[in-house]
Formats: structure tokens, C-alpha cells, sequence
């Protein structure tokens, strides 16, 4: 019974100092209150409506949301797979415009090199290339012309890991210079 106080005692001690960095950085930036503490209790929120399945999604700095969402039972030629960026009130990015499958669209990368995983969805969008990855730290980054243009972590999100469903529906391509930026 003592072990058990002690083992929860020094855990609250590492999630007491955990939180430490975020709010250094909410006091430091002048973000509200209300917004931090909207990101810590909506981890789960996604930008997937609860018909769809949530291939991707997590919490980036400043509450925006990035998502992957499909229809329910899509395969590569059938349904809809969807990106989606922005704030559960006001969407900034979905692409593709309209429902469509995700075959030719979107595609799956292992990107894992020796001890080091990597997963990653991918899509073009004009001049763009949209990177979902997932390893270590996940999160997202767009490419233009070979640069770096945006990128952040994950801060928190249920779902920041790529579904199993998404790596069986999504075309696998072999890995390439891009996914390593």
C-alpha cells in the first residue's frame, strides 16, 4: 500500500511539472484561459463528424485542428477521404473540395529508418505538399518548391497516430526525399 502512494505521489510530481512548459507558453503568448483550458479537456475534439471515421487528428498551438476523415466503409475506390485544418467553428482548409475517394489523392508512407518508426499521409494540392506524420512526435508540415513553409507538433489528441483502418484504404508509396524535411 505504501509502494502505492509513493509510485502515485511521484507520477503527480511528473505530470505537476509536465504542464509546466504550456503554461509558461499560454502566460507568455497572452492566449486566454479559457482557450488553454479548452485545449487541455477537448483533446479528443476532431474536425471528423461522428459518421466518419477519424483517420488523423490532434491539437496544434493556437486550438487549430488537424484532421483525416473518411466515410464510414471507404476503400481505395469508393466513399471519401477528407483533410481538413482549422477550428471546430470555423473550417480554413478541406481538401478535396468535394467527396471523393481517396485512390490517386492521398497516399501512405512507412518512412521508419533503423530503430525510428515514421508513418505518413501525404497529398498534393497545387504547389503544396501536405505531410501528416506520426512517429515520436506527430503533426504536420507543407512543403513548397523543396522548403519548409509550416510546421508544428501535435500538442495533444486522442487520435494522433494514423489509423489502421487509413494504412488498408490509402495507397502505400515508397518513401522519398520530401518525407524526411
Amino acid at each position: 500500500m505504501k509502494e502505492n502512494i509513493l509510485a502515485n505521489k511521484s507520477r503527480w510530481k511528473r505530470r505537476k511539472v509536465s504542464y509546466i512548459p504550456l503554461l509558461m507558453f499560454v502566460l507568455t503568448t497572452g492566449l486566454s484561459s479559457h482557450s488553454f483550458s479548452q485545449e487541455i479537456n477537448s483533446e479528443d475534439a476532431t474536425l471528423c463528424d461522428t459518421q466518419e471515421d477519424i483517420y488523423f487528428s490532434c491539437h496544434l498551438m493556437g486550438g487549430r485542428i488537424v484532421s483525416v476523415c473518411a466515410s464510414r466503409g471507404a476503400t481505395a475506390t469508393t466513399g471519401y477521404v477528407q483533410y481538413r485544418y482549422g477550428l471546430p467553428t470555423s473550417l480554413e482548409m478541406s481538401f478535396p473540395n468535394k467527396n471523393t475517394p481517396p485512390k490517386g489523392v492521398f497516399k501512405f508512407v512507412n518512412a521508419s529508418e533503423g530503430s525510428v518508426n515514421k508513418d505518413i499521409l501525404k497529398f498534393k494540392n497545387g504547389d503544396y505538399t501536405y505531410i501528416i506524420h506520426q512517429g515520436y512526435i506527430s503533426g504536420l508540415a507543407v512543403i513548397r518548391k523543396k522548403k519548409v513553409i509550416f510546421r508544428q507538433d501535435c500538442i495533444s489528441g486522442s487520435y494522433a497516430f494514423i489509423s489502421r483502418k487509413a494504412r488498408q484504404v490509402i495507397e502505400e508509396i515508397k518513401k522519398s526525399e520530401e518525407d524526411f524535411y
